[in-house]
């Protein structure tokens, strides 16, 4: 995380108007306010990025490929609908990541990551004990932060103070 924090202290004081590293840049416009439209904090996102790989197997995302319990089926065997609509495995993988995610939402800053990645909390899960944030709230406090320092803005009362 301090890796992150520096880069956005960093790119925010020189960079900002020149460089845009798409993560830190969508999470930094959504404390401002805005809706997010990078997957990762949008909430419930599974089923909605598909991967298609060259072979015709259909995947959660480009993050779950090779992973077989992300994976919907195979489009040279059965049609899109039948393995989004008609199938259960969507439904199943898409409870399972609501749930994962939904365990992060005692954060305080969970109004703007909504959990984050829901691969990137299995791989928490899996290897983090403990873990009750998806792993943003620093970055994210220091985001909040800048703009109270350099805007006089209260970002919990969301307005100027």
């Amino acid at each position: 995380m301090t890796f992150l924090r520096e880069l956005f202290a960093i790119w925010r004081s020189r960079y900002m108007d020149r460089i845009s590293i798409r993560e830190i840049a969508w999470l930094y416009a959504i404390v401002k306010g805005s809706s997010s439209r990078l997957c990762i904090y949008q909430g419930g996102c599974m089923g909605q990025y598909l991967t298609i790989e060259p072979d015709g197997r259909v995947s959660a995302c480009d993050k779950y490929v090779g992973d077989d319990a992300y994976c919907f089926g195979n489009l040279n065997r059965q049609s899109l609908a039948e393995m989004l609509v008609d199938g259960d495995r969507l439904a199943r993988v898409r409870e399972a990541s609501n749930a994962l995610i939904q365990r992060f939402s005692g954060c305080e800053n969970y109004k703007y990551c909504r959990g984050g990645c829901p691969h990137d909390a299995m791989l928490n899960e899996r290897f983090v004990a403990g873990v009750d944030c998806c792993g943003l709230k620093p970055l994210i406090n220091d985001m909040k932060m800048e703009m109270e320092e350099s805007h006089g803005f209260d970002h919990d009362d969301q307005r100027r103070l």
